[in-house]
């Protein structure tokens, strides 16, 4: 038979089509042998970039510089998930101070090999974290732990004691203190893993401390009375450098260029040359003012540091993780950054001229570098999975506020009362907020416009609360007599109320989205209220008061019905149009006439133990049926026997 395709396939073609199967056939093959020529060579390069990118991870570490150090070597680990590799990279993390970060990247490496090294590491960094997390301290009204590695305060008075407090936080990376009127900061001494500093607009003269922070990258000391600058000459890693306000001599401002010329370097004195900056396709000019890099791809904005005199920047829809380059922009007033990769958005800390922020739609869970930007007036968080909206709580200038889909609750709803300033809220698309919490917020904040989704109320069933927008609700034994609240519950699906009080089931003719409902061990005589809904498949009405099943006649949905234990039901006529039904159990009840079941041909389960039931025929029909229990009935053998032939394929169990 398949010679005969073959045949008649083949004569059917032309020699024209043949041809162009081959040529069709030879261009893929040419093509997958390119292919795996280029995944061979590709992998054969693997192994000479392995040291070379390990050799400069390790460079990047030893300049202090650990997030470019990340970046290699996770690229690395793709290549050659090495001890060595593991190892550098937990300790880029943990400089950074992120050790339950250097804590996972070890326990990846342990989950599939052994090393001694490892669990060194492993265990020390662990200690670090359990101690830095039993340690807390309250500075200028915040509470933070010992691990903290970023600090902000704008505008208050820090006591002597309190600032000695902030130099126990040895795990800071990022350190804001502005218009604080500060004099002495000593107490920046043990802070050697700082990164970035900003000092803005106090009242320092002396600066030696700072030589010994040589981690630095970022330093803004403008608008304070600075004496030496000498102490500056050794922060070699230095970027960016803001020495506004300070008179400052030709010769002198050369001295500290030579001293660091990696670095930009703002003074009341300093003009910056303007070059020509290409970056995702687009060309600009470096003194560009406004600038809009939108959709472009982008993943690294190195280039744009050099654009000193931004006021206005658009990077939305880009791949960005890293806003580093963003410290050496000093004027930016709007900054857009929405639909990224950001998590980290550390770098802000720096940027107080800030009146417009988006950073929609990212990653970020720690927004405490926001509460340096004390001049925002317009901020969206839009799809951010927040951690604690407490950084908020300072921008005393903000107007517009989108928190949509933040995780925001009750809770940090409140206390947001205190930007008294806000004029537009956005809060939707938070799970945990309440109707309560929301309504009372928009009375105390009557001049705020506020967009919420549907409201969501709590309800209380039996000293229990359950919110309105549940889909299941588990209340049985509370000692419920009346179930008007459920009325409210547009979306309710499951309920279990057994075990309680309840006469009236009237309530729940309102609430027709009903799936499964249990009402068993109630004293519910009445199951007429059921009768209009149209998704009920599983109803358990067991040890009520019942007499009859009126009302479920119109249920066709009904699968599974439970109505055993009602000692005076005996009528069961109800039954005959519910011919979805798979499931039966009318144990211990009166039933005697099972007529009702004859046409139930999709039963397939059937419980009548300890009822009064003499005749089976009506049985008979039920051809799918599988399990039937008889048990406790005044059946004769004889009738046992005849339902046993009726129904060949039944387990009968008496």
């Amino acid at each position: 038979m398949k010679n005969d395709l073959v045949q008649n396939y083949q004569s059917e073609k032309t020699s024209k089509s043949k041809k162009i199967f081959f040529v069709v056939s030879s261009v893929i093959v040419a093509v997958l042998i390119l292919l795996i020529a280029i995944v061979l060579a590709k992998d054969a390069g693997s192994n000479d970039s392995y040291p070379e990118l390990l050799n400069s991870a390790q460079k990047a570490f030893d300049e202090h510089n650990y997030d470019d150090a990340i970046l290699y070597l996770n690229k690395a680990i793709e290549l050659n998930d090495s001890e060595e590799a593991r190892l550098l990279l937990a300790q880029s993390h943990a400089e950074k101070s992120e050790y339950a970060k250097a804590i996972e990247v070890l326990e990846v490496y342990l989950s599939k090999n052994k090393s001694d090294a490892v669990d060194k590491l492993l265990a020390e960094y662990r200690e670090t974290l359990a101690r830095l997390e039993e340690t807390s301290f309250e500075i200028a009204g915040q509470t933070l732990k010992g691990s903290s590695n970023i600090l902000a305060i704008t505008g208050k008075n820090i006591p002597a004691e309190e600032l000695e407090l902030i130099g126990k936080l040895t795990e800071l990376r990022s350190l804001s203190i502005t218009s604080c009127s500060l004099e002495d900061i000593s107490f920046l001494a043990p802070l050697t893993k700082l990164e970035t500093l900003i000092l803005s607009n106090n009242k320092i003269e002396n600066i030696a401390v700072l030589e010994n922070l040589i981690k630095l990258r970022t330093l803004y000391l403008n608008s304070n009375p600075l004496g030496d600058l000498s102490p500056l000459h050794k922060l070699k890693n230095l970027t960016t450098l803001d020495i506004g306000g300070r008179v400052i001599g030709e010769r002198e401002l050369l001295t500290l260029k030579n001293a660091l010329p990696g670095c930009s370097i703002y003074s009341d004195d300093t003009t910056p040359d303007i070059k020509d900056i290409t970056l995702g396709g687009k060309t600009f000019k470096s003194d560009v003012t406004e600038l809009n890099l939108s959709g472009l791809k982008l993943r690294d904005i190195s280039a744009v540091s050099a654009c000193k005199n931004l006021v206005t920047l658009n990077l939305n829809d880009n791949l960005l993780t890293d806003l580093t380059p963003l410290l050496d922009l000093p004027k930016l007033r709007h900054l857009a950054l929405a639909q990224n990769s950001i998590s980290d958005i550390t770098p802000l800390i720096g940027m107080r001229e800030l009146v417009f922020l988006d950073l929609s739609h990212n990653s970020v869970k720690n927004i405490k570098a926001v509460s340096a930007l004390v001049n925002l007036t317009e901020l969206s968080l839009r799809g951010n999975p927040i951690e604690d909206f407490s950084p908020l709580l300072g921008l005393s200038a903000l107007k517009t506020l989108n928190l949509a889909a933040t995780g925001l609750n009750d809770e940090s709803l409140a206390r947001l009362r205190s930007l008294s300033k806000l004029t537009s809220l956005n809060i939707e698309d938070n799970e945990d907020l309440t109707g309560v919490a929301v309504e009372e917020f928009k009375i105390q904040m009557s001049r705020c416009s506020v967009t919420h989704s549907e409201l969501i109320f709590t309800v209380a069933l039996g000293g229990k609360e359950f919110r309105t927008d549940s889909e299941a609700i588990l209340a049985s034994e509370l000692g419920i007599s009346d179930i008007s609240p459920l009325i409210q519950f547009e979306k309710l699906k499951i309920l279990n109320i057994s075990s309680n009080n309840i006469h009236d089931l009237g309530p729940l003719a309102r609430v027709e989205t009903l799936e499964v409902l249990d009402v068993s061990s109630n004293l519910v005589s009445s199951l007429a209220p059921l009768g209009g809904h149209k998704k009920l498949n599983c109803l358990l009405i067991r040890d009520n008061k019942l007499k009859t099943l009126a009302g479920l006649s119109n249920i066709p949905t009904l699968t599974e019905l439970y109505a055993g234990d009602n000692s005076e039901l005996n009528d069961i006529s109800a039954l005959e149009g519910l011919q979805n039904l798979s499931t039966l159990n009318l144990s211990n009840t009166a039933v005697s006439n099972l007529e009702a079941l004859s046409k139930l041909g999709k039963l397939k389960t059937l419980v009548l133990e300890n009822c009064e039931i003499e005749n089976l025929t009506p049985l008979f029909a039920l051809k799918n049926l599988e399990e039937l229990y008889l048990g406790g009935n005044p059946l004769s053998e004889d009738a046992l026997l005849e339902i046993a032939a009726q129904l060949p394929n039944c387990h009968v169990f008496n």
